[in-house]
């Protein structure tokens, strides 16, 4: 393509990107040659191939265009190419979920170039509504089902600020919801049975994640694309002083070229450079068992629940029990003090709200824990560069709301310790807002 080379010098000189859509359906041209050639001789010029290269189901029985997807699949090691997964479904043979045909050309793309060189998502979102981020990449990754899609359904009286704010914001996003009255929702969720002035607003696309296995599985995918993992390690002291920080922990100490912070309730010990105005606070979760089986309580017949007055939530039968937990802020405590011991108080009023607005269930106790929340003055999470330090990058102060949002934090803090810099809009996060 030597008549056009002056196309590709232009749009690199300009920071544009350049997206390659190589052939029609059913007329593949893959090309690979020529795009290298344009990706190896414009560094800087960032290309993305559309619909993971159009991938031919005819390949699977035909070598030839296997090997040609692969190689196509492969131009993703270079720095400067991505792959989009929009309109990938037109390309495939019509399939139930989970569309085992798209799984296969999805895992093998994940091996040869990671995640990270894969823009998730499509144009045609009715041709795949039920692949969502989570499923095509840490749930494909691992074949572990993390996320639980059964809804989530907030209520309050009328007049709440808080749940008319986030009526508005479904409103305003477009975002999938219902507003319901009480009676509506105990037609939907009989085992619900709220106050008759009840407002309630139910967003059928949430749902709730299994942490625990979050958490093993962030960690096993993580070593399992290269990283090194210290178990049982704690962390003493970072020296920022050097331009290159140091670690000291109770294995050694490590100096780093780039170091990533996200300390959870120890922000404020790790990182007392800044006087950060984070507060530690004690919360604690609850499990009663429904007397009678709890058909009514599981996850296909029962969503999460909040209740926005009185900062209690839950979540159906799932693991151990019904879990209750208050989400207004406990009592300031630190890791080295927090009180582990379960509160009466707070068992009995949860155990008593549950038997209000679930009439049938009669629980019983099962088990209860403590964690903590690290709490910022505007409830907002700590995000970006260390003021002090150029070379260090924090995420701090979830405020309860963060684990959720632990994926993309930790693509956003990698991509700032790789690049500098991310593309996603941050900057109601950074450390300094607060003086």
């Amino acid at each position: 393509m030597p008549n056009i080379a002056w196309l590709w010098d232009e749009l690199e000189r300009r920071g544009l990107v350049l997206t390659l859509d190589l052939g029609a359906i059913g007329s593949r041209s893959y090309q690979t040659g020529a795009v290298r050639a344009i990706a190896e001789g414009h560094p800087d010029l960032r290309i993305v191939i559309a619909h993971l290269g159009q991938p031919n189901p005819s390949a699977e029985t035909d070598v030839a265009r296997w090997d040609l997807w692969q190689e196509q699949i492969d131009l993703g090691q270079l720095p400067n190419v991505w792959f989009d997964t929009a309109a990938l479904p037109a390309y495939l043979p019509d399939e139930d979920f989970p569309y085992p045909t798209a799984e296969r050309y999805l895992h093998l793309a994940l091996e040869r170039i990671g995640p990270s060189k894969i823009l998730w998502g499509t144009d045609l979102p009715g041709l795949l509504r039920h692949l969502n981020y989570p499923q095509l990449e840490l749930e494909t990754l691992s074949g572990e089902q993390l996320l639980t899609p059964n809804g989530m359904l907030a209520f309050a009286k009328p007049g709440n600020e808080r749940l008319d704010e986030n009526i508005r914001v479904m409103q305003e996003t477009k975002t999938v919801h219902e507003v319901l009255t009480a009676e509506e929702v105990a037609a939907r969720f009989p085992a619900l049975q709220l106050p008759a002035d009840t407002v309630a607003c139910y967003t059928p696309d949430s749902g709730f994640l299994n942490a625990s296995r979050c958490v093993r599985t962030h960690v096993s995918q993580a070593e399992r694309f290269g990283a090194t993992v210290h178990n049982g390690v704690s962390v003493h002291r970072i020296d920022i002083s050097k331009e290159h920080p140091e670690v000291e922990t109770s294995a050694g100490s490590y100096r780093c070229k780039r170091l990533i912070v996200a300390p959870g309730p120890w922000a404020s010990q790790l990182l007392k450079d800044l006087s950060l105005p984070l507060q530690v606070t004690r919360q604690q979760k609850f499990y009663f068992q429904p007397q009678d089986g709890g058909a009514l309580y599981q996850p296909d017949r029962l969503p999460v629940y909040a209740d926005y007055d009185l900062h209690y939530y839950g979540f159906p039968h799932y693991g151990p029990g019904i879990k209750v937990a208050d989400d207004g802020h406990g009592p300031v405590t630190t890791p080295e003090t927090v009180d582990r011991g379960l509160d009466l108080d707070v068992q009995n009023a949860l155990e008593q709200w549950l038997k209000t607005i679930m009439p049938g269930v009669n629980p019983s106790f099962v088990e209860g824990s403590t964690c903590m929340y690290t709490l910022t003055p505007d409830h907002d999470f700590l995000i970006g560069h260390h003021p002090l330090n150029s070379n260090i990058f924090v995420g701090a102060g979830f405020s309860g709301h963060g684990f959720k949002f632990s994926t993309i934090v930790g693509k956003i803090l990698a991509e700032l310790a790789a690049d500098g810099k991310t593309d996603y809009p941050i900057d109601k996060f950074r450390l300094s807002r607060f003086g």
